[in-house]
């Protein structure tokens, strides 16, 4: 098990050097990263439907959408340049993210899921909303994920939809389009761009030929391989949390006179958050929280971690939390970037390991905490 570590620690550090190099070389430069694009899923919906636009300003015609029907093997069912492409389009049974359309009849209804939930019967709704407009057999719905993840049981039961992915199909889908589009460099650099996007979305970093050597060094040593697998699940995340995690954050709590309190972390559904709060703050706190159930997803802002009635407070916005106030955080929220997700791939464990992790959380709690003192916010 030694020796696999050590050689799997020298193929990392190469890649590390490599990616170093190409950063000195702007080849990690990305307008997509720069501009925020990363989980919001209306503005990736409005990137993809601008390329499946055989009218778009790309200038390919239906060149796209024709390779992303094929990707998804439902070419033949609409008339590509025919075709007509909106975004957020609002029906009686909800808005579809995208929708296709011809002049047949026949539409693709596109469901886009980055980190969100499913809505209450989401896909039963929009296919009611297709049989009526568009009749039986003359559409497809199509569920989109980071990973091709199945729909909830209450929104997908009985409706006959495709499982799409970022990871395989939108990946495989822009490789096809860059392809085709070598000999055009503004728009072929912009795909490779998105694409590359998508790879660190769906922790697709490493290189072809080291993932391949990373491989070749795990079937050598099955297993060990094994073992690491089995181990490689929300206990190795809770060992490090423990470990590494939780004596920072106490420390850090008693220097500013918090109390740090831990909810549902490691369970494998539920809402789950780390709280930190004043002893005379009644019910309210300053939350690292995730509302998504049995998935990950964090956000910051000020909420309710006991009962209380909110409904007293003033909503006002916090210039250190992205988003606008809701109801349930009457200061603003923001989702964790860099650490929403705590899954092995995403790269948090280590950051939890390394000090990057906590650094971030003490950093975004005293920021919430200065404005809490310059806005002299009474919380309850």
């Amino acid at each position: 098990m030694e020796d696999l570590f050590k050689q799997v620690g020298l193929l990392l550090r190469q890649t590390q050097i490599k990616q170093e190099e190409a950063l000195k070389r702007g080849e990690r430069f990305n307008m997509f990263d720069a501009c925020g694009v990363n989980h919001y899923e209306t503005t990736h919906s409005a990137i993809i439907a601008s390329l499946l636009d055989p009218k778009g300003s790309h200038g390919q015609g239906s060149l796209f959408l024709e390779e992303w029907l094929q990707v998804l093997c439902i070419d033949g069912l609409i008339e590509p340049s025919d075709a007509k492409v909106v975004t957020e389009f609002t029906t009686c049974n909800g808005r579809i993210d995208i929708l296709i359309e011809d002049n047949q009849n026949h539409s693709i209804i596109v469901e886009n899921k980055i980190y969100a939930q499913d809505q209450q019967e989401q896909l039963k709704r929009y296919d009611d909303y297709a049989q009526m407009a568009y009749g039986h057999g003359n559409y497809q719905i199509v569920y989109l994920t980071l990973f091709g993840t199945e729909a909830t049981s209450q929104s997908g039961d009985t409706v006959q939809y495709v499982q799409a992915s970022y990871s395989r199909d939108i990946v495989g889908w822009l490789s096809k389009c860059i392809e085709k589009c070598a000999t055009l460099p503004l728009i072929r650099e912009t795909l490779i761009q998105y694409r590359n996007h998508i790879k660190a979305l769906t922790n697709q970093d490493m290189d072809r030929n080291e993932k391949q050597e990373l491989l070749k060094l795990m079937t050598e040593h099955p297993r060990v391989v094994d073992a690491i697998v089995m181990a490689a699940s929300t206990d190795y995340c809770k060992y490090v949390f423990d470990k590494y995690v939780i004596p920072e954050l106490e420390q850090y709590a008693t220097n500013r006179g918090l109390i740090c309190q831990y909810e549902n972390l490691f369970a494998s559904r539920g809402e789950r958050g780390i709280f930190f709060y004043r002893p005379q703050w009644k019910g309210m706190a300053i939350c690292l929280w995730s509302d998504h159930s049995g998935e990950w997803g964090f956000y910051w802002g000020i909420s309710n971690y006991t009962e209380c009635d909110m409904s007293q407070l003033e909503r006002t916005k916090f210039s250190c939390l992205r988003n606008k106030p809701v109801d349930n955080w009457p200061y603003g929220w923001e989702e964790a970037d860099p650490f929403r997700n705590w899954d092995y791939a995403s790269g948090t464990i280590s950051a939890m390991i390394e000090g990057q992790f906590t650094k971030y959380v003490t950093e975004k709690v005293d920021a919430i905490l200065q404005e809490i003192n310059e806005k002299n916010i009474q919380l309850i």
